[in-house]
Order: C-alpha cells, then structure tokens, then sequence
C-alpha cells in the first residue's frame, strides 16, 4: 500500500512508524507541510495526485493543529482514509481519522482504515461520515 506519512516531530515516534510501515511491506512518501508544501512550491503532492491510499500522522503531543499538521488536514479535505497515531481526541480535525492507534499497532490501524473505507463505500455510504458510538 501506498503511505504518506507525516508528523508533528520528524523524529522519534515518526521514525519507528515509517520503519514498521515499511518492513510490513508498505510505500511511504513523506511530506512536512506548513512553508514546505511541495504543491505550493511548484512539486507535486502525493494527495493532490492520488499518488497514495492512505494517510498516517504521528502526533507525540496533544494540542490544536500546528504548520506541521498541515498535511493531516489536507489528508482530510482529500478524502484519503487517515490514521492518527498520537494522542486521540473527540475534537477538532483529529476526529476526523478512521482509526487512531500507538506507534506499534500502526500497520493494524492502517489496515482497519483501508478496510473500513472499502467497506462503507461498496455500502454506497462516504467512508468518512461521523462514526456511530
């Protein structure tokens, strides 16, 4: 599967998350956002493109969005299944992720947001709707 990952610290977390994305076999395009978004410099962006299936965002800290999210949002507006792997939270955009998991259960959680994507869409219903209690 195709990945972009992207994170509010480039290191740490993000680092294990891409090792565990890749050695499950998995493509992993990065992107830092903010003032360093390829597609406002002119490059091409792996959302924008429908270069990936998926999104995964590693946050290491709660909090409202920062530039470093950026990619998360965009994720959001692009209708690409996201995965938080972070701190959760009922609010804001980070509600918006299908599934939302530690650094070592990311290549379950991705898997779990693929799925439920193909599922809710053969339904003829939006994978993205609010999800029920």
């Amino acid at each position: 599967m195709r990945v972009l990952l992207s994170a509010t610290t480039p290191s740490g977390d993000a680092a294990d998350v891409a090792g565990r994305l890749r050695r499950a076999g998995h493509t992993v395009y990065g992107c830092r956002g903010g003032e360093h978004c390829t597609l406002a410099m002119g490059g091409t962006c792996p959302l924008a493109d429908h270069l990936v299936d998926a999104h995964v965002h590693v946050r290491e800290r709660p909090g409202p969005p920062s530039g470093r999210d950026r990619p998360f949002l965009c994720a959001v507006v692009a209708g690409t299944p996201l995965v938080l792997c972070g701190p959760p939270s009922p609010e804001g955009p980070w509600s918006r992720a299908v599934a939302v998991c530690s650094p070592a259960g990311v290549v379950d959680a991705l898997d779990q947001a693929v799925r439920r994507r193909a599922t809710t869409a053969s339904a003829g219903g939006r994978w993205d709707q609010p999800r029920s209690a």
